[in-house]
């Protein structure tokens, strides 16, 4: 049984009952869990220093020349677009300032990696871009990374 088959379990349905009993650590594992399923290395809570301020990325995943930072928001309704949109600006702003902070520090082969910016709910909903920047329920999370190709064009990357 794969990462996402056995979230679901866990939820039952995606309805605020079903989610109170899955805390947001294991949203996070789940969420790793699919990346190291698909080939990924996996680091979890990522907290560097960018420009001017702290960060943290809750998921980070690397294949070949691809970085995906992951954003796990814990949110089964409410909010809408308006979330969403912020949460991927938010998420956007992360993802640069960490390749920023990583070229900085001279880690090797940096400048030829590109990093993607991705925002996972727990909303049961259709897959949403705001300006480049994926929203994925949990649910189609598997999906979307197997078929990453797919959705490269429409992606911000840096």
């Amino acid at each position: 049984m794969d990462a996402c088959q056995r979230l679901l379990d866990i939820l039952g349905s995606l309805d605020e009952a079903g989610v109170k009993g899955v805390g947001w650590k294991d949203f996070e594992s789940h969420c790793a869990r699919v990346l190291e399923e698909n080939g990924y290395r996996v680091l979890g809570s990522i907290w560097f220093k960018g420009q001017c301020r702290r960060y943290q990325i809750d998921v980070v995943g690397a294949l070949i020349r691809r970085v995906i930072c992951v954003d796990c928001k814990a949110w089964t309704k409410g909010g809408g677009s308006s979330r969403s949109r912020r949460a991927a600006e938010s998420q956007k702003e992360r993802t640069i300032q960490l390749k920023c902070c990583m070229s900085v520090r001279g880690l090797g082969g940096c400048g030829r990696m590109r990093f993607y910016p991705l925002v996972v709910t727990l909303r049961s909903e259709d897959i949403t871009m705001h300006e480049g920047v994926p929203v994925v329920p949990f649910e189609k999370l598997n999906s979307f990374i197997v078929g990453f190709d797919s959705y490269e064009d429409e992606l911000f990357k840096v």
